[in-house]
């Protein structure tokens, strides 16, 4: 039995590392600029939407402060009715 040889094929080991999308196909530099500005843009956006929330929060931070105290105080003062009134839990 004879071995064949393998067909010799040239090295592809050195492939070019370049766009392989046709020119057509890749975004021209100011389409490039543009998505880049969208993308920006969009970051921004997200931010100043973070701080707004913040800044909501700490404005109604008093508030939530007063609605607690005004709970607490609540429930204390019908604890001692309660306890006025012989109801002990």
């Amino acid at each position: 039995m004879h071995a064949t040889p393998l067909p010799r094929f040239p090295d592809y080991s050195v492939i070019s590392t370049a766009d392989t999308k046709p020119a057509a196909a890749r975004p021209t530099i100011a389409e490039q600029k543009k998505s880049d500005q969208v993308e920006k843009t969009a970051q921004v956006r997200e931010q100043v939407q973070e701080e707004v929330k913040k800044v909501a929060r700490a404005k109604l931070a008093p508030e939530r402060k007063q609605a607690v105290l005004a709970r607490l105080r609540e429930q204390h003062e019908e604890r001692e009715s309660a306890l006025a009134f012989g109801y002990a839990n």
